[in-house]
């Protein structure tokens, strides 16, 4: 099994802001199956006095049919006015290779004046299984990254800002 955990933040600047109709989505696709959940952007909360938009969730079973493709576990994403986004989440894979997308809402705001942007990505890979077989992270982006930021529009057809996260797998004892 694969334990995946992911954090991103992007672009700090003061404007309002507006959210696309999806807040937050992950396909999980294997052998076995197809999963998709997605959270509509009517499923936030907004915070006045943070100014952000708000949703988590704790773990669930990402399903095709009664098939079990992957487990999602806390999600936690924050969307800022300002514009920022930060998202936490984990998946892991069931006994099978998975490939995992996941997507946040397109945060759209007024033109900025010289703005400096900022991503962050990280990832822990964990080898859940026992006994242990080994995990592999295969970044699927031209570059081998398997995290990437844009602007301008909604991925894949936005303006790439960067790619991050590079490849990993875990050692056999």
């Amino acid at each position: 099994m694969i334990e995946v955990a992911l954090a991103s933040v992007a672009l700090a600047s003061a404007a309002s802001a507006g959210l696309s109709a999806t807040y937050f989505q992950v396909t999980a696709t294997s052998t076995a199956g197809t999963a998709n959940f997605v959270v509509p952007s009517s499923s936030a909360t907004w915070n006045p006095v943070l100014e952000q938009w708000e949703w988590s969730t704790g773990g669930m079973s990402l399903m095709d049919g009664a098939t079990q493709i992957a487990q999602l576990g806390p999600v936690q994403l924050n969307i800022k006015s300002d514009p920022q986004i930060s998202l936490t989440f984990e998946v892991q894979a069931a006994s099978v290779d998975t490939v995992f997308t996941v997507s946040t809402a397109v945060l759209s705001f007024p033109p900025l004046t010289n703005p400096d942007g900022l991503v962050t990505g990280a990832l822990t890979l964990t080898d859940g299984s026992e006994p242990p077989n080994g995990a592999t992270f295969t970044g699927l982006y031209p570059s081998g990254n398997g995290f990437m930021a844009q602007y301008n529009g909604a991925a894949p057809t936005g303006t790439s800002f960067v790619e991050a996260v590079p490849s990993m797998a875990t050692t056999l004892p």
